[in-house]
């Protein structure tokens, strides 16, 4: 059957962890992989520009020698404007030299319509609700900084965005210890809670959410920095969001009282205010030129995975997944 990605929760355990080493094998061996997609096209729809996606997608789709083809934006909106955009893109999508049709959209749901009704793969470059490849490329990062080196704890601090949304369920396939904190009103999704518990029952994943970032972050081996102000907000609002990072000045500023070994993820873009400031890095290792890496090796993985349909994906978690087989297999990664 045709396999999509369109959110990190459609996978099952062994899919994150398929994704996760073919994309370590194919950043450490650039012979792997190359020219498996040769004279096929990775089409690329966006309801608005989403430079930073299309450049990792078309650097994926060139490693593994395709050819990244980008509609304009809005013509992945299917006729909504009474003209003839809708219908070029579903002609660029239905060619016969189509190895995936990535989208990058705000309207998650819109994206799983058009999958349901596709004829090729379909990534979900990014949604307004969904980041999955983002995710699987943080947890990679997480990989090759701790190896296996028992249960990770990782905190978010922030809005609960596509970004976070995506981590938290990949984290919950791993079996990862999860906090959450973010301001009065902004966390995550219903659906996203409910997924990571669910999945959690599973794996052994732990979620605890709280407005607090200051607890959230005590001990943790990871800080996941997403934007805690962000532009629009009032006075009132970004002096109350302010109080709650005291005696911090900015959600970066954190990671000082997370573990010793303590590595920082960052979402991006964020807000100035929540930036780590010029030469406060100190003990702290920011981990945002290694996301970028991972981010391009696993689109590659991804595309690779659903060209070759091995990517085990839409299917109930067995009961007999548990906690240490996934620690098992972080001995496997690099």
């Amino acid at each position: 059957p045709l396999q999509h990605l369109i959110r990190t929760a459609d996978l099952r355990p062994e899919g994150v962890r398929h994704v996760l080493g073919l994309a370590a094998d194919l950043r450490r061996d650039p012979r792997l992989g190359a020219g498996d997609l040769a004279g096929r096209k990775v089409v690329f729809h966006q309801s608005r520009p989403a430079t930073r996606v299309r450049r990792t997608f078309s650097a994926a789709a060139e490693r593994l020698g395709a050819e990244l083809l980008a509609a304009a934006a809005g013509d992945g909106q299917h006729g909504r404007h009474g003209d003839d955009r809708g219908g070029r893109a579903d002609r660029m999508s239905a060619g016969d030299d189509v190895a995936a049709v990535v989208v990058a959209h705000g309207d998650h749901d819109g994206i799983r319509r058009l999958a349901d009704g596709a004829v090729h793969p379909v990534v979900n470059a990014r949604s307004d609700r969904h980041h999955p490849c983002q995710g699987l490329a943080d947890l990679l990062t997480l990989h090759d900084a701790f190896g296996c080196r028992g249960t990770w704890r990782v905190a978010h601090v922030g809005e609960a965005d596509a970004t976070a949304t995506s981590l938290l369920e990949a984290g919950a396939l791993a079996g990862l210890d999860l906090v959450v904190a973010t301001p009065e009103g902004c966390g995550p999704p219903p659906e996203t809670i409910e997924a990571v518990r669910r999945i959690g029952r599973r794996t052994g994943a732990r979620l605890r959410l709280t407005h607090d970032p200051v607890a959230a972050v005590v001990g943790a081996d990871a800080v996941h920095a997403g934007p805690w102000f962000r532009l629009g907000l009032d006075d009132e609002a970004r002096a109350q969001r302010r109080s709650a990072l005291r005696p911090c000045g900015a959600v970066a500023d954190l990671v000082e009282l997370a573990a010793p070994h303590a590595v920082l993820l960052q979402a991006a873009p964020v807000h100035p205010d929540d930036e780590l400031p010029p030469g406060r890095a100190r003990r702290v290792r920011s981990l945002a030129r290694e996301q970028a890496v991972n981010l391009t090796a696993v689109a590659a993985a991804v595309l690779l995975a659903l060209h070759r349909g091995d990517l085990p994906t839409d299917v109930p978690i067995a009961p007999e997944v548990a906690h240490r087989d996934l620690v098992t297999a972080r001995v496997a990664l690099p």
